[in-house]
């Protein structure tokens, strides 16, 4: 990467709130409360008629079906006044003098809090409005998401290694790990008695051996480091038979749409995704599964938002 020093433009930041809508759709969950309803009376009735159960039996059979279905019709009313609350809670934070009118024409495609913007679509409303600017990159972030001030704030570069990256998933290997030792002692008659049903452990094992074969893949066979710094986020990927990475860069000037995606309800408040697009290359950091998240999403803040200059970065080594 070039070292030259230079202060840059400061980047474009495009605030989306969530949308307004259903989080859960009020018509779906009655139809279903309805259908629980009328299944659980049709059952009651044909097993009373058939003397297979008396009437105290059936009356509880249709008690309990319409407790069910009273929730289900209840459920939706609350989750959504309680997202209508968030948002509008959230709305009043940000105190915008004026509309920013590319928030608004990509806020005209985020139609319901459940849909999930594509990159490309984002791409094409900033491509094909007046207010671009190809000058400058582009920090979109949509949904409920605290964003600091930009500032000049330098830091020497950070380094998430894969372990860190997996975080708090990779203790899902250890238990994944006993589990299969113990089924597969079993088997061999090293441990006596009934063998395990394993596949009552099916999203344990599932969750350990995905995080384990990733990590192994990212940590070893393909060792991918994330590299960040004022004004620049990068990905560097190292193969056994190359003495330099393939680093893939993303400079925080013309040409670089950052995408922040935040929670849209109050269900996973530190769910955080940021996409990094320039020109063909994309890649999606997960910053919510990082160990020390909180640090994390402070330091990617301060790489897509600081003006500071953007110290020399080797070709060759993760530092320097």
């Amino acid at each position: 990467m070039d070292g030259a020093q230079k202060t840059r433009a400061e980047p474009r930041v495009i605030r989306v709130p969530p949308p307004e809508g259903e989080v859960i759709s009020r018509r779906i969950m009655s139809t279903i409360a309805v259908a629980v309803g009328v299944a659980a009376l049709i059952v009651a009735v044909s097993l009373a008629a058939a003397g297979v159960i008396g009437g105290v039996p059936a009356m509880i059979i249709v008690l309990g079906a319409l407790s069910i279905a009273a929730f289900l019709i209840w459920l939706p009313r609350s989750v959504n006044a309680s997202y209508s609350r968030k948002r509008a809670e959230f709305l009043a934070t940000l105190n915008e003098a004026e509309a920013d009118p590319l928030a608004a024409a990509i806020g005209a495609r985020w139609s319901r809090p459940s849909k999930v913007l594509k990159p490309d679509e984002i791409r094409a409303v900033l491509r094909g409005s007046d207010e671009s600017n190809a000058e400058r990159a582009y920090v979109v972030c949509l949904g409920q998401l605290d964003v600091p001030e930009i500032d000049d704030i330098f830091f020497e570069p950070e380094i998430i290694t894969p372990t860190r990256a997996l975080g708090y998933h990779l203790w899902f290997v250890p238990p994944a790990v006993a589990v299969l030792t113990f089924w597969f002692l079993q088997l061999m008659g090293v441990i006596p008695g009934r063998v395990i049903n394993i596949g009552s452990f099916g999203y344990i094992l599932a969750m350990g051996v995905s995080a384990g074969a990733l990590w192994v893949w990212r940590s070893a066979i393909r060792p991918t480091y994330t590299r960040m710094a004022p004004g620049v986020i990068q990905i560097l990927e190292y193969h056994h038979r190359r003495s330099k990475p393939t680093i893939r860069s993303y400079a925080l000037d013309g040409g670089t749409l950052a995408l922040v995606r935040g929670p849209t309800t109050n269900r996973k408040p530190g769910h955080i995704t940021l996409t990094l697009l320039r020109d063909e290359r994309k890649d999606t950091l997960e910053l919510w599964r990082m160990r020390k998240r909180d640090a994390i999403v402070e330091r990617t803040w301060q790489a897509l938002l600081s003006t500071a200059p953007t110290p020399p970065l080797s070709d060759e080594d993760l530092l320097g």
